[in-house]
C-alpha cells in the first residue's frame, strides 16, 4: 500500500488536527521498527582504507549497524574492530551491513525561482534525481520528474521531464514540493497496522484512552500475526547437532 493511502484512510476514518506530515513520521515509526526487528536489509559495499588504514564508513551507516567486516581474507569480529585490527589491510575492505531506515522525504520549496527549457533554478534543494514534483506557480500545476540536479554559485538547477511547461516564468512564489511515492514496508492484509497505528496516535494525543486501546489491540494483534508469517516464509538455515555419539 502507497503511504499516501494510508493517510487517505486515517483522514476518511478519523478526521483530525493532525496533517499528513505528522502521520508521516508515525509511518516512519513503523517501517523503521519493521525493518531493524524483521526485515532487515543487508547491503554489501567494498571500502579502500585511507594511507593510515582507516576505514570511514557509508553515510548514515553507525557501527551497530555492522554486521561483518573481512580484511585480507579474513573476517574480523566487532571487537577486533575496536582495537583497529584492520590497519593492518593493503587491500580493500568487505562491509557488511544493515541499510539504515531512511525516513519519508516530505521535501517542500517555497520562494523565488526561474522556470525555463525544462529546468528550474531554486535557491534551495531539498529534492533527489528520480523524485516526482508537483509545482505551483500563478495558479498552474505541472506535475515533473526530476533528471538532474547541477549547484552553480549559490543557486540550484533542476532538471526535469513532464509537465508541458511551456511558458518561462520568473516568480518569487513557487511552490515545489515532493509527491510521497514512498509504500508501506509490509503487504497486503497486514499493511492495515499502518491505519491503526495512526489511529492509535491521535487518540492518544486527544487523551481517548479507550480508543487508544482498541487500536493498539488491532494493531498488535497485526504485528503478531505478520511476524509470525515472516518466520514461516523467510529461509531457514538446515539445523544440525554436533559433538553428538
Amino acid at each position: 500500500m502507497y503511504i499516501n493511502e494510508v493517510v487517505r484512510r486515517v483522514k476518511n476514518s478519523c478526521p483530525s488536527e493532525y496533517d499528513e506530515n505528522e502521520m508521516y513520521v508515525w509511518c516512519d515509526e513503523v517501517s523503521a521498527m519493521l525493518l531493524i526487528e524483521d526485515r532487515n536489509i543487508l547491503v554489501k559495499a567494498v571500502l579502500k582504507p585511507d594511507k593510515n588504514g582507516t576505514v570511514l564508513l557509508p553515510h548514515d551507516v553507525k557501527f551497530e549497524n555492522i554486521i561483518s567486516v573481512v580484511c585480507d581474507g579474513r573476517t574480523l569480529n566487532k571487537k577486533e574492530l575496536n582495537l583497529n585490527e584492520c590497519k593492518s589491510c593493503n587491500s580493500s575492505v568487505e562491509l557488511l551491513y544493515i541499510e539504515p531506515y531512511e525516513p519519508i522525504r516530505a521535501a517542500v520549496y517555497r520562494g523565488d525561482a526561474a522556470i525555463a527549457d525544462s529546468s528550474i533554478e531554486v535557491n534551495d534543494c531539498p529534492f533527489k534525481v528520480g523524485d516526482c514534483l508537483e509545482i505551483t506557480v500563478d495558479n498552474n500545476e505541472f506535475t515533473v520528474n526530476v533528471t538532474d540536479i547541477k549547484q552553480n554559485d549559490s543557486k540550484y538547477l533542476i532538471y526535469f521531464s513532464g509537465g508541458n511547461i511551456q511558458d518561462t516564468y520568473e516568480t518569487q512564489d513557487i511552490h515545489i514540493k515532493r509527491i510521497i511515492t514512498e509504500k508501506t514496508v509490509c503487504d497486503a492484509p497486514y499493511d492495515g497496522m499502518y491505519v491503526d497505528y495512526i489511529l492509535a496516535k491521535i487518540a492518544m494525543y486527544q487523551h481517548d484512552f479507550y480508543t487508544y486501546n482498541q487500536f493498539m489491540t488491532s494493531f498488535n494483534s497485526m504485528l503478531d500475526a505478520y511476524k509470525r508469517w515472516i518466520t514461516d516464509h523467510m529461509p531457514q538455515r538446515e539445523g544440525t547437532l554436533k559433538n553428538w555419539w
